[in-house]
């Protein structure tokens, strides 16, 4: 899932996003002290927040593998006790917020988070 961080505030052309600024105005002097006597020319730049990538673990993928390990280990009687088939709505969403909120703490610890954002051409400079 791509989180909106609307404190922050990014130029980007086809190619590039800068790094995040606190305001809109610090992003576009660093624009123009990168593009430098371009600025004005052929190139158009764009003006964004970035967006950074959260993993969501989705409870109902994790309940298919579990339904399909159990379905090899036990072969039918998995299939034939509609194991985990009928799983009310708030607890397929309960299961999702924890799974979600112990894999980020895992990914936070071990150093493995996203470190990219993406920035959406939010407006055109």
């Amino acid at each position: 899932m791509l989180i909106e961080d609307t404190t922050k505030w990014c130029w980007v052309d086809d190619e590039l996003a800068s790094e995040p600024f606190d305001t809109k105005e610090e992003a576009l002097l660093d624009l123009k002290q990168k593009a430098g006597k371009y600025f004005n020319e052929v190139f158009i730049y764009n003006i964004g927040h970035p967006h950074y990538y959260k993993p969501i673990i989705r409870a109902s993928d994790v309940i298919e593998l579990i339904q399909s390990q159990s379905y090899n280990e036990t072969e039918v009687y998995s299939y034939e006790c509609n194991y985990l088939e009928s799983i009310k709505d708030e607890h397929m969403q309960e299961l999702e917020e924890k799974l979600t909120a112990v894999y980020q703490d895992w990914e936070q610890k071990h150093g493995y988070n996203f470190s990219g954002y993406i920035v959406y051409k939010d407006e055109r400079i």
